[in-house]
């Protein structure tokens, strides 16, 4: 009964998809077919998103506002991951995303005498390599390079650019290579 089930899902998701792209036609791009638990939530305000062939669990989010997402062929979201793109968000192929990973290439601004900005922002551009796994609950902030062949632990804020393959940890508040 569950790979009945999970054909049937197969079969949702890809149905809801295609709807997405009917109904978004210039803005959105997908390799048949997708696999999928449940399908992404995408929303797309004059953006544009390339998904490749991707696999993902539950509540994978995907939202693009005026910025361009691109997903490779072969990567796989865990359950409950979140990518919010208002520049540039490129994803290389075979990239594991653990539960409950962020991607942001944005900040809101914010100034000490009148606080934060509900609709200002400051985005730079995030690449993650080929290769690559970035653990549960990590967040990958505007800006940031991985490069190809990276492992990123769980619970990690990646700030900076990875520009070695490698393993890295969060620890001490630092992105720490270990191997």
């Amino acid at each position: 009964m569950y790979k009945l089930e999970k054909i049937l899902s197969c079969i949702y998701s890809n149905l809801i998809l295609l709807l997405k792209k009917a109904t978004n036609y210039n803005n959105f791009h997908y390799s048949f077919p997708i696999i999928c638990d449940s399908p992404p939530k995408i929303k797309i305000k004059e953006g544009k998103v390339f998904l490749g062939r991707i696999s993902a669990r539950s509540g994978l989010s995907i939202f693009c506002e005026n910025g361009k997402i691109e997903i490779s062929d072969g990567c796989f979201f865990n359950n409950y991951c979140s990518i919010n793109c208002q520049s540039k968000i490129t994803i290389g192929k075979n990239t594991l995303f653990g539960e409950g990973v962020k991607v942001y290439d944005h900040n809101h601004t914010f100034d000490v005498r009148t606080g934060v900005s509900h609709s200002d922002f400051v985005t730079d551009p995030i690449r993650i390599g080929d290769n690559c796994w970035i653990g549960s609950n990590c967040i990958i902030l505007k800006g940031v390079n991985i490069c190809n062949n990276v492992l990123v632990g769980a619970g990690a804020i990646v700030t900076k650019n990875i520009e070695r393959p490698g393993i890295y940890i969060y620890k001490d508040g630092n992105l720490n290579e270990i191997r």
